[in-house]
């Protein structure tokens, strides 16, 4: 029912401007429920995490301004799957991540994905991302969002 895990990401984001983004943490999971259909986990990890971003202006002439940003962050986490049917599953976790030394610069991340088998091997899946930053190191949106539909093949 309590697990220790780590973990470790390497990210680039041409959108929200950022060059690279590294992230390595730790900390305890729990896991809440689990049945045959159901799973639901909590996570509070320590993370660090350091950004390289660039800040693109066009006016009045072109630059680019590069900035740096080490963070140490909570990252809490909800987690659930969900097997409603034999052909019909649906994955959902919402992350929190507030700044250690200001709690008022913080992220929230959902993501939720369904997928319908179609075939042992073949399956729709359809993925929705949603992220705001209060504090993003650029002048980006505070808030972005992804929506990709697609299919899995199982080789």
């Amino acid at each position: 029912w309590l697990t220790w895990e780590a973990f470790a990401q390497a990210q680039y984001d041409r959108i929200q401007q950022i060059d690279l983004r590294l992230l390595a943490g730790t900390g305890p999971r729990l896991r809440l429920v689990k049945t045959d259909s159901a799973q639901l986990y909590f996570g509070a990890l320590y993370m660090f995490e350091h950004e390289e971003s660039r800040n693109e202006f066009e006016e009045p002439e072109a630059f680019t301004e590069r900035l740096f940003l080490d963070d140490h962050r909570l990252s809490t986490y909800l987690s659930t799957g969900l097997r409603i049917t034999s052909y019909l599953t649906i994955n959902h976790v919402t992350y929190f991540q507030p700044n250690l030394s200001n709690f008022s610069d913080f992220r929230i991340s959902s993501e939720t994905s369904l997928s319908v088998k179609l075939t042992n091997r073949l399956s729709l899946r359809t993925y929705f991302q949603l992220i705001y930053d209060t504090a993003p190191l650029v002048p980006v949106p505070n808030a972005m969002y992804v929506l990709n539909n697609g299919f899995s093949l199982v080789l």
